[in-house]
């Protein structure tokens, strides 16, 4: 998909090609499509950092590699001094979906990618500040990569390639629970 939605504080925005529109929580028009500066066409996946911004994460084209940016949410203007790239050059895959992010309890996000026979997952403060490195984990082949927020402040990531489903949860430190290999 080359969409992405998100809730807000008072409603949603959907993203989709290098912009995005929002809308109240009862579907009334806010404001759009507002263009999103630096990220041509590529998918996107975005969680609301709270202050009307967004985190964003997408597929640089011209390199093939996986960024996140801070972004305001009334202009789209990017409000993150320089993107963080996750992984390396060349590791995006832009015909799949193969990165995902989640808002957690306590308003870090987790954002995780997949590439060529790689993948890794970094955790970002409320205020969309990278925290520690990018975490890896095994992504041979992956096809499909989802995370969602678990109430105890937590995530889990799930991962699919063509026949095989992997999954592991963390802990609210963002630590493998159990630590053992993924299923």
């Amino acid at each position: 998909t080359k969409a992405d939605i998100t809730a807000t504080d008072d409603g949603y925005a959907i993203f989709y090609a290098g912009n995005f529109v929002k809308y109240t929580s009862s579907g009334g028009f806010v404001a759009g499509p507002i263009a999103i500066s630096g990220t041509s066409t590529s998918p996107i996946q975005a969680v609301e950092l709270g202050d009307n911004n967004f985190l964003i994460t997408y597929i640089d084209s011209a390199t093939s590699t996986y960024y996140t940016k801070i972004i305001d949410g009334a202009t789209g203007a990017d409000i993150s001094g320089s993107p963080t790239q996750l992984g390396q050059v060349g590791e995006a895959s832009a015909g799949g979906m193969n990165y995902d992010a989640v808002k957690l309890s306590d308003g870090r996000v987790v954002v995780a990618y997949s590439g060529a026979d790689t993948g890794g997952y970094q955790i970002f403060s409320s205020s969309g500040a990278p925290v520690g490195e990018v975490q890896p984990f095994p992504a041979t082949d992956t096809k499909e990569l989802n995370i969602a927020a678990l109430p105890n402040g937590g995530f889990v990531m799930a991962t699919m390639d063509d026949v095989t489903l992997s999954y592991r949860s963390y802990n609210t430190s963002s630590d493998p629970i159990p630590k053992k290999m993924w299923h």
